[in-house]
């Protein structure tokens, strides 16, 4: 493997071995970690794919690995990239033109995941689900028996929606969206049962109030168990379809499942370095008591 950027503590490590910086033990020790892209982290302000970013982030990745940690990824920006592709103007928000463009796009952007990977190192697998995938009990085990096969054999799952098939319909005959990959990455880190899931976006953490509208609005940096009531944002860009609210529903499902939550900036320089290594970076959710059944639910 070659020489990588980061240098950070290993999940066995133990507390006394920790960084004096480390305030955040529990997020520096998790063994198991799935990693959120959101769509302007992997976007310019241009539009245009942000590769130097992407291959920072993809280091960092590398360098938890060999540290005797396990990553999952969650993939977003397909949509994106393939309306750029295709060269239209607007990402298209519904219909057959959408799912093109995330066909043309989940190929281009595996394709860079899979090069930059193989520059570190890294074996990495494609793999495209749908809702029902989570909802229907059989299918759920499925999945989960493939992840486990490929995390433990030291690769990288990196997952998506299967946006090219998956529209919104009724019955269970037709899949169903997940809204957005916020959801996505939750329900994975519940079915995995990571330790931590990591909520990289284009804001610093989560506010007591929205900052576009209360400038003086003060980031949150820690959340325990108590369900968090704040102001959030609505649905982002057209490109991406999350926002604040979406990060929040998807870090109680996460939560309730015992796993650490942190939501934080993939735009700023070394913020995920930082942050798996238990620094005080973004907004640490903590796990709060899984109700009955952590797994998503589901039908036999």
């Amino acid at each position: 493997m070659s020489a990588l950027p980061y240098a950070l503590p290993a999940s066995d490590s133990g507390s006394s071995n920790l960084s004096p910086a480390c305030v955040r033990p529990p997020v520096a020790e998790a063994r198991r970690i799935v990693v959120k892209l959101g769509t302007r982290v992997l976007s310019e302000d241009d539009g245009s794919v942000a590769v130097g970013r992407l291959s920072s982030l993809l280091a960092t990745v590398a360098a938890l690995l060999q540290n005797g940690r396990q990553v999952v990824m969650i993939m977003s920006g397909a949509v994106s990239l393939g309306r750029a592709v295709l060269g239209l103007p607007d990402v298209p928000r519904e219909g057959a033109m959408r799912q093109a463009c995330a066909a043309v796009g989940q190929a281009r952007m595996t394709d860079l995941y899979r090069r930059i990977f193989d520059g570190l190192g890294v074996l990495s697998a494609q793999v495209l689900v749908v809702q029902g995938d989570f909802d229907d009990r059989a299918r759920r085990s499925r999945l989960q028996q493939a992840l486990e096969a490929l995390i433990n054999r030291g690769v990288v799952p990196v997952l998506n929606e299967n946006d090219a098939v998956a529209r919104e319909g009724i019955g269970r005959s037709r899949p169903v969206t997940f809204d957005d990959n916020d959801r996505l990455a939750a329900l994975v880190a519940a079915s995995t049962q990571a330790d931590l899931l990591a909520l990289l976006t284009d804001v610093e953490g989560v506010y007591e109030r929205d900052p576009r509208d209360h400038p003086d609005a003060r980031p949150l940096t820690r959340v325990d168990t108590a369900a968090l009531s704040v102001e959030a944002g609505g649905p982002g860009t057209a490109e991406s379809r999350g926002g604040m609210r979406s990060k929040l529903a998807a870090a109680e499902i996460a939560r309730g499942a015992g796993c650490h939550v942190v939501i934080a900036s993939g735009r700023s320089a070394g913020t995920f370095s930082h942050l798996v290594a238990g620094e005080d970076r973004g907004t640490w959710l903590l796990p709060r008591i899984p109700a009955v059944d952590c797994q998503p639910g589901g039908t036999a």
